[in-house]
């Protein structure tokens, strides 16, 4: 990656000691992540992957319960790549895959500031966006890492193909994109953001990739169990969100719960009252389906915006689709949340002294707020407190403000442009709605 520079100075945009927090922060995850890999049991996260992958490569069946496991409710796909882990004993297996989930977030890293080097003109490229990221992030991937969880690896693969379609690589790019909604199923977003964004090249890509997620699994497990795989997973998992299931647990942070938490009576192991409001439950229910359609629609809506005008790639498209996919979700840990690193990162780069009032607010709020939740572990506030953080869904409070702030800079353009970076030279578009805003790219 070229070291990008400061704009004002020519400068580079990190110190010395920048690289030294970057590097202890390296130190405490590697740590972290090996004594949680030699501390898997039966019983975590890690040994259901584990599992999944055993009984995919043995012809059994994925879902259903265990008596004192968890269930796998992933794609099928997922079991199949799952069968690396059993290559290994389970112990050694987490400590290699927790190992790598830490270079992996090196990686994200790299990425992250590579795709603003390239998609974000009139940034502030200096070296205290980066650090305040990491560390305002920190928590969420340290909990991936407690958990041993896959979330870095699927947001390292959401990354790079960003990547590869603002270098206009569109088809390679919805090809990793439909991968990465083959392992979880809401980059399946990021799949119809790509085919809007360039309609003539990204649907070969997507297409080749749902016959990947969708067909290798049945040619690698006959026809009939291959089959019967995606209707266990229809009827174990996804037919119960449809159906409008909502998961209120503290700790899930997506529109849903919020909503239920804030306007249901619920019984939860703390023993805490989350309502702020009573509601009928039908009009739970009707608030919790506006709140998601209007995320859903908001979000479509501005991306159709750029494409219809002809609008350049930017950074904020992946910022945007980020915080829809995690709000809309049915379920949001904060594992889930990996992808704060990318979305902090990038708030921190902005100019707000260039935006109209309302948006310089909601950049205000949505800063303080990424600073205070990073630190109310329930070791720095007590557990009670932490509960509260999370049943009055204090992550979901912070993605409103800073969703509402990425639509308004998707739909109106003009603000990235007040001070652009200097000119590489015209980019090539194999698009129309990859080209310059206002004329389709010639061919």
């Amino acid at each position: 990656m070229k070291v990008p520079s400061d704009i004002a100075s020519g400068r580079p945009w990190y110190p010395r000691g920048a690289m030294v927090f970057l590097g202890l922060v390296l130190i405490a995850s590697l740590a972290i992540a090996i004594r949680e890999g030699f501390d898997q049991t039966a019983g975590g996260d890690f040994a259901v992957f584990y599992r999944a992958g055993r009984d995919f490569a043995a012809g059994q069946a994925l879902y259903g319960s265990v008596e004192g496991e968890r269930s796998f409710f992933y794609p099928p796909f997922a079991a199949l790549i799952f069968q690396v882990l059993t290559l290994l004993p389970l112990v050694p297996s987490a400590v290699v895959f927790s190992i790598a989930s830490v270079l992996t977030a090196v990686g994200c890293y790299r990425l992250t500031g590579t795709i603003l080097e390239t998609a974000f003109p009139g940034r502030r490229i200096h070296w205290w966006p980066f650090v305040g990221g990491v560390l305002f992030s920190h928590r969420y991937i340290l909990n991936n890492l407690n958990l041993v969880q896959v979330n870095l690896f699927l947001f390292a693969i959401v990354l790079y193909a960003f990547l590869l379609f603002v270098r206009h690589k569109t088809a390679w790019a919805a090809f990793l994109f439909m991968i990465a909604a083959g392992l979880k199923v809401m980059p399946v977003i990021l799949v119809a953001w790509a085919i809007a964004r360039a309609p003539r090249t990204a649907w070969r890509g997507a297409l080749a990739g749902a016959v990947v997620v969708i067909l290798l699994p049945i040619l690698w497990r006959g026809q009939v169990r291959g089959v019967q795989d995606l209707v266990d997973y229809n009827t174990s998992f996804l037919a119960a969100f449809q159906s409008g299931r909502v998961v209120a647990d503290y700790t899930n942070q997506n529109l849903a719960s919020g909503i239920f938490r804030a306007t249901q009576p619920s019984a939860n192991p703390e023993d805490l009252d989350y309502q702020i409001i009573d509601l009928a439950p039908q009009t739970t229910k009707t608030l919790t389906l506006l709140a998601l359609g209007t995320v859903a629609l908001a979000f479509g809506c501005a991306t159709l915006l750029r494409a219809w005008r002809r609008m350049d790639i930017h950074a904020v498209e992946l910022v945007g689709a980020l915080l829809a996919w995690h709000m809309i979700s049915g379920i949001t840990w904060k594992a889930h949340l990996v992808s704060f690193l990318f979305v902090f990162i990038f708030f921190l780069s902005c100019r707000p002294e260039r935006f109209p009032t309302l948006p310089r607010v909601l950049w205000s709020v949505s800063i303080v707020l990424m600073a205070v939740l990073a630190f109310v572990g329930r070791d720095i506030v007590g557990r009670t407190a932490h509960y509260y953080f999370g049943g009055y869904s204090s992550l979901t409070v912070m993605m409103v403000p800073m969703f509402a702030l990425a639509i308004w800079m998707m739909a109106s353009g003009e603000w990235a442009t007040l001070q652009a970076a200097p000119s590489r030279g015209p980019p090539r578009a194999p698009d129309a709605c990859l080209s310059v805003a206002g004329r389709p790219a010639r061919r």
